[in-house]
């Protein structure tokens, strides 16, 4: 058999009845490539007949080259859903011997040998076998291991979720239960099943439910490669939003999905301080890169800011969907990592951020919408209310008081939100000869309504001192109001804003 030349890395390839792209075959016909044969999906005997023998190669193992031809086109093939719909008891077949492959019991014909020390690679490390076929059979790939067989049989089985409703919940469970054998079976098997464990969320939920708890166990001891690291926060985030996956959890459920994303937000700081001196982050679109998520790729710095920020958010939406009770359990564990990582991280303002965010929401399901702020201005303009402002921790405080009365509005800008609220002082708390000039001022302004007084001070005649000390004595002052909401023994913790 000839060489068949192709443009990819390698200027020739070994000798093989199919190859990928189809075109580099001189006898693939090239006008059916951009359009589909009629013929080919309204024939559903013919299609039948087709599916059961490829379910049958996979089952049996004649040949390597048709065994990989169709394991590498049958999940295209299966997405047409419609030509295949009433193919129920040979989809379920294929369901049978997919699940098995992936426990890796593979027919007897096809065996296996270790690879050669010397001819190991890093990803041989972790897939210590590689495929051995009778020459006789068909020509091997080099390297073709047990979890490049896998990972195709993963994205093949992808193909078979829109026939979940010819699935049992006994069928859903043994995906399931194959899918997370393969994720602990090799390193490149983790892109492509997180892939579908993220899928799964949503069309096998129950399944999902059902192994959820040895599935976080094994993320959390076993998916510590960079590879994965993507793939695992999109599927903490995809399971926070699937209330009912999350009823089972206990705390040392919830301890160990934070525990995960803040094992990941350690590995994004780690990177950012060893490259701290490094040019900063560009936001312009990156090139296109060709190579699979499967293989080995650069640790970037964008990369590291897209994992921290994820981590982040997983962190968040778990919290915010727990209960009241759950929340203040878990407080003190999340906090107690964020102050931690917040000492050495990269951004001490984002854990900042996040540690007065997740204080404040804990003794309370707050509405998380923005705030309306009332307009200050006619106060500020006021000469009746004095303003002073304080920096108080990680927070601004500003009081505006009323100085007679005592009246304050109260704003505290923080980092995640602006709070606002009104304080009134009891009447018990004034001096009587402010409450007789109150009651005088009181007297003066009905007075001036009724147009009808002989008190000297509307006329302006003999009391002007008393009026002079109504509107104008200082009785209380921001300062005042400040010392009776809070009492701070360390007053260096305390500066007043100019």
């Amino acid at each position: 058999m000839k060489f068949i030349p192709d443009n990819r890395k390698d200027s020739v390839i070994n000798s093989s009845l199919w190859v990928y792209p189809e075109p580099n075959l001189p006898y693939f016909p090239l006008d059916l490539v951009s359009q589909c044969h009629q013929k080919c999906t309204t024939n559903q005997d013919a299609l039948l007949k087709w599916t059961k023998t490829c379910v049958d190669v996979l089952e049996n193992y004649y040949n390597w080259e048709v065994y990989s031809f169709v394991l590498s086109h049958l999940c295209p093939q299966l997405a047409d859903n419609s030509a295949h719909s009433t193919h129920r008891q040979t989809i379920l077949r294929l369901v049978k011997v997919i699940c098995q492959q992936m426990q890796l019991r593979f027919p007897s014909s096809l065996t296996f040998q270790s690879v050669p020390p010397d001819q190991q690679t890093k990803a041989d490390v972790h897939s210590e076998e590689t495929i051995k076929v009778d020459p006789q059979s068909g020509v091997v790939p080099s390297k073709v291991t047990k979890a490049d067989i896998q990972s195709a049989l993963v994205r093949t089985l992808s193909s078979v979720i829109p026939y979940k409703k010819m699935l049992s919940k006994k069928d859903e469970d043994d995906i399931m239960s194959s899918v997370i054998f393969a994720l602990n079976s090799w390193y490149k098997t983790g892109v492509p099943c997180m892939h579908f464990l993220n899928i799964a969320c949503y069309e096998f939920p129950e399944s999902i439910k059902k192994f959820l708890n040895p599935l976080l166990s094994n993320l959390q001891t076993r998916m510590s490669s960079p590879l994965t690291i993507s793939p695992i926060l999109h599927f903490l985030t995809n399971l926070s939003e699937v209330p009912s996956l999350l009823s089972n959890l206990t705390l040392d459920d919830f301890k160990r999905i934070f525990a995960i994303a803040f094992k990941y937000l350690a590995i994004a700081n780690d990177a950012f301080q060893q490259n701290q001196n490094s040019a900063h982050l560009e936001y312009k679109e990156s090139e296109t890169d060709n190579v699979p998520s499967t293989q080995k790729y650069e640790i970037t710095k964008p990369l590291m800011l897209y994992v921290s920020i994820s981590s982040y958010n997983v962190i968040l939406s778990f919290f915010l969907k727990l209960s009241l009770e759950k929340r203040k359990a878990l407080s003190s564990f999340i906090l107690k990592c964020l102050v931690r990582d917040g000492v050495d991280g990269h951004d001490n303002y984002t854990n900042l951020a996040f540690i007065e965010f997740i204080s404040r929401v804990t003794y309370s399901k707050v509405d998380l919408k923005s705030n309306i702020l009332v307009d200050y201005s006619d106060l500020e303009k006021d000469g009746g209310f004095e303003k002073k402002s304080w920096l108080y921790g990680n927070s601004i405080l500003t009081l505006y008081t009323n100085k007679l009365n005592g009246d304050t509005e109260v704003l505290i800008r923080r980092s995640t939100t602006v709070t606002q609220f009104s304080i009134k002082m009891p009447k018990d708390s004034f001096p009587d000869w402010l409450l007789e000039l109150q009651d005088r001022q009181t007297n003066i302004n009905n007075n001036n309504r009724n147009n009808n007084s002989n008190d000297p001070l509307v006329q302006g005649t003999n009391d002007d001192d008393g009026l002079n000390a109504v509107q104008d004595d200082i009785i209380f002052t921001p300062s005042f109001l400040l010392t009776e909401l809070l009492h701070n023994t360390e007053v260096a913790t305390w500066t007043e804003s100019p």
